[in-house]
């Protein structure tokens, strides 16, 4: 067990603690992935088998995807842990860009439908890459709108979190596999399977120490290797890490249940920091320009800040702004974040809260990152496109 320290400047009582409870059930599998699925809670009750898991997953993703999925994997054969596809690459059509006082939004669709992207990075080769959760493909577009997309060996593993590795190639996870997928700029993709037991991976980020880092759904911070040697860091019980970056002060930071925030060293060594706000659902992470950590929370509509000693500061965003996501460092000093019911936000390291509205009301924004030229970049999984909004 690594060495723990506790930064807690007041515990919940009892009832609050019964209300963290009911708000939020400990083995939820994927707070984000369930929303992004239009999926109801995971009933406060054990943890159910991945079979159970999967059934419960169908209701509204239909069996047509199922069917098509068995049809590809009757055609795929997977030798090994790598496997590499050709590609074609087109330009991403989409609406003529729109002009806003903040900038100029352009959107690119994604060749194949009902494709649902999540997560997006800029990459080592200049472009940006991201995950395809339902067409279980990771996605590559130029600065300029041309769009290549390589499909996983692994069918329906629903490829989630993505970073750019110390190696010159993307890292993620797959959501609906217990692998860690590795893939070149020419689009080689290498699954690493997760130590026995483990169940699903979340975040992923690139640690200090030139390794990759990734949350655990079952208590775990795990830690690989570019050469894929794994390491598992145990979590006090119950912690339901989620979100994971490495911090401006080179340790791994993380959320955890129970209105907390840990911060791990590349060495094991554990400290957790207790966040004043209950009932938090911390979906968004970033190191920040000001030397610290963000986070965005969906439940209390908040965006914090926390230093690298543990002093919290929380900015209620106005009552206008929904559902705000994923939050990313911009170009502009600033911190930007997505707002699900179809908006962009950003707040300045002084809490200067501003919003932008998307061109479409059901673009439904999750992941978002800063690129080339001045840009932002950003997922629509509602309108199945990639953004870029250009900064004025």
């Amino acid at each position: 067990m690594p060495d723990q320290q506790q930064h807690q400047p007041s515990e919940p009582s009892e009832q609050e603690q019964l209300a963290i409870e009911r708000q939020r059930p400990t083995e939820a599998l994927g707070r984000l992935a369930r929303r992004q699925l239009g999926e109801p809670d995971v009933p406060d009750t054990a943890p159910e088998p991945i079979p159970t898991m999967q059934s419960r997953r169908m209701g509204r993703l239909g069996r047509l995807r199922w069917l098509a999925l068995a049809a590809l994997a009757v055609c795929v054969v997977i030798a090994g842990s790598v496997a590499l596809y050709a590609h074609n690459a087109q330009q991403g059509a989409g609406r003529a860009p729109v002009t806003t006082e903040t900038g100029r939004i352009h959107e690119f669709r994604l060749p194949e439908t009902g494709s649902r992207p999540v997560s997006i990075v800029q990459g080592p080769d200049g472009n940006l890459w991201f995950t395809e959760f339902d067409g279980n493909r990771i996605g590559r577009i130029t600065p300029t709108g041309a769009i290549s997309e390589y499909p996983l060996p692994t069918p329906d593993s629903q490829p989630y979190m993505l970073t750019a590795g110390p190696d010159s190639n993307l890292w993620f996870t797959e959501y609906n596999a217990p692998r860690i997928g590795r893939i070149t700029p020419d689009g080689t993709i290498t699954e690493y399977p997760l130590p026995s037991g483990a169940v699903v991976a979340f975040w992923i980020t690139t640690g200090a120490d030139g390794a990759l880092w990734f949350s655990e759904y079952d208590d775990k911070i795990g830690r690989i290797t570019t050469a894929g040697a794994m390491t598992e860091y145990p979590l006090p019980a119950r912690s339901n890490a989620f979100t994971i970056i490495s911090g401006p002060d080179g340790a791994l930071w993380f959320d955890e249940y129970g209105n907390k925030i840990g911060k791990m060293t590349t060495g094991g060594a554990l400290t957790e920091y207790l966040l004043p706000t209950i009932n938090t659902n911390i979906d968004g992470i970033t190191a920040g320009p000001d030397g610290n950590v963000w986070f965005s929370d969906y439940a209390s509509n908040t965006i914090g800040r926390i230093t690298p000693s543990g002093a919290v500061s929380e900015f209620p965003a106005p009552s206008t702004y929904n559902e705000l996501n994923d939050l990313t460092a911009g170009p502009d000093h600033a911190l930007w974040f997505t707002e699900e019911d179809g908006h962009l936000g950003r707040i300045t390291t002084n809490g200067v809260i501003t919003q932008l509205t998307l061109p479409d009301p059901n673009s439904q924004p999750i992941g978002l990152t800063a690129g080339p030229n001045h840009t932002l970049w950003f997922t629509e999984a509602g309108a199945n496109a990639i953004g870029m909004l250009t900064l004025a």
